[in-house]
């Protein structure tokens, strides 16, 4: 078994952002195929206990039923950029709890070094 001793804040960010994006293409659609008046997205820091977001509410009744598709983007792209913030910030405390404590013991394949890319399919 190794040591985590550091994530890299840019692979942990594009995971939440990707992660992040995803729910926020479903809970878009599933406003909008719903009939519901508007769309309400976050913009800024979710991350288990603690929130500080803005919430950014797009009306769907103001723009009719034709601008769906574009408030699913927009929604997927405002969940996006809070998975990247949040992420990174997780990423941040990470390394300095790892610092001042041990670290965390993870497994890690024989053939894999750390810092190589894995082939394959993979969304990172």
């Amino acid at each position: 078994m190794r040591k985590i001793l550091r994530l890299d804040i840019v692979s942990v960010a594009r995971f939440f952002a990707i992660f992040y994006a995803v729910a926020g293409i479903y809970f878009s659609s599933k406003s909008a195929i719903m009939g519901e008046d508007a769309v309400l997205s976050p913009l800024g820091l979710v991350v288990p206990f603690c929130q500080f977001t803005l919430n950014v509410t797009i009306h769907l009744s103001k723009t009719g039923p034709s601008s769906a598709p574009f408030v699913v983007v927009v929604s997927a792209v405002l969940y996006a950029i809070t998975g990247a913030i949040s992420g990174g910030v997780i990423a941040v405390l990470f390394n300095i709890s790892a610092w001042i404590w041990p670290g965390i013991w993870a497994r890690v394949s024989a053939n894999e070094r750390p810092g190589q890319r894995k082939t394959g399919i993979g969304l990172i």
